[in-house]
């Protein structure tokens, strides 16, 4: 991602700092649209030449302390706002980006005192600067 993506400053210039758990997801798209017509031809259009990326993780088990972080970071709203606004995120390929939470965040107890919360989708806006 690090090589198709321009700099963008985050709206909240801070990283969450905890590592994600199991699968880590990468998905990578663009902005195009495929209309099939009736006798099988296609007409192809793209409307940007920027690629759209997604990484998908879990923090499955995490303390209450930080899940309590997460769950603070997301709904603060001078941080995350939710899916409002954008912050710093340090990925396993040893790059920062700027992305933003790009689904609800639902989080669940597993056992006592441990918490999880799965499917944490973030939007990759840029590099982080």
């Amino acid at each position: 991602m690090w090589d198709f993506l321009a700099q963008v400053t985050p709206d909240y210039n801070a990283a969450i700092g905890l590592t994600p758990q199991g699968v880590v997801t990468e998905e990578s798209s663009k902005n195009q649209a495929i209309h099939l017509g009736a006798d099988g031809s296609e007409e192809r259009i793209s409307f940007s030449t920027s690629p759209l990326y997604f990484i998908t993780f879990g923090w499955n088990i995490l303390s209450e302390s930080d899940s309590g972080t997460i769950f603070d970071w997301y709904n603060d709203t001078a941080k995350a706002n939710a899916m409002g606004r954008s912050f710093k995120y340090a990925h396993g390929d040893g790059h920062t980006y700027t992305v933003r939470f790009a689904s609800v965040l639902s989080r669940v107890g597993q056992a006592v005192s441990r918490y999880g919360l799965p499917n944490v989708r973030f939007k990759v806006l840029g590099r982080a600067p």
